[in-house]
């Protein structure tokens, strides 16, 4: 097998898993907490829920605080991804990992394993129909979506890479075998010296 061969072959399975690590988050999750300590205010709308999304590659830990100032009722739940499937469909919070009710609260969950996880914040009862103002604060441990797209780039990269070094060497092979295809050897015949006659 021509060296070309195996070095394009390598560069594609570099590529396919680069593009699949980078692009991975990005692909059906709202938008997320970045990782370390996060803090800021979330608007939830008049009727309605605000969902954030992490992507967890391996184990990790969540931890934090909320707190409406007006005295408003919140409730704050954390899902896998089975439980917020769950909770879309029926609305029911029984299978979050915590739910937290009142108008503050803290929070700790640890994430068991890889997965794709939601934090979800709603109204408290008798307040579903105002816009409702929710400061924060989370610390995540563990790798997110970010540590996925810095592995990602790397490894695609390489495999980026590794493919312009295939096609050149594709195509220098392919110079080699035209060069001597079309290369013409003049063979010159030399007549032996006749023996003298006798």
């Amino acid at each position: 097998m021509r060296a070309y061969r195996i070095v394009l072959f390598v560069s594609g399975i570099l590529v396919f898993f680069g593009l699949g690590l980078a692009l991975e988050p990005f692909l059906d999750l709202p938008p997320f907490f970045e990782p370390d300590e996060e803090t800021g205010t979330v608007l939830i709308p008049a009727g309605g829920s605000r969902v954030f999304g992490l992507n967890i590659l391996g184990a990790g830990t969540i931890s934090g605080s909320f707190s409406e100032s007006t005295g408003r009722a919140v409730v704050f739940s954390i899902f896998n991804e089975t439980g917020y499937r769950s909770y879309k469909g029926s609305g029911e919070l029984s299978d979050s990992l915590l739910t937290v009710n009142g108008n503050s609260g803290d929070f700790f969950v640890a994430f068991p394993r890889s997965g794709k996880y939601y934090l979800v914040f709603e109204h408290g009862v008798g307040y579903e129909d105002l816009p409702i103002e929710v400061s924060f604060t989370a610390h995540l441990e563990g790798a997110t979506e970010i540590t996925l797209l810095l592995i990602g780039l790397p490894i695609l990269s390489g495999g980026v890479a590794l493919t312009i070094v295939g096609l050149l060497l594709r195509q220098r092979a392919r110079s080699t075998r035209a060069a001597g295809a079309s290369q013409v050897i003049d063979v010159l015949f030399f007549e032996g010296r006749r023996p003298p006659e006798g």
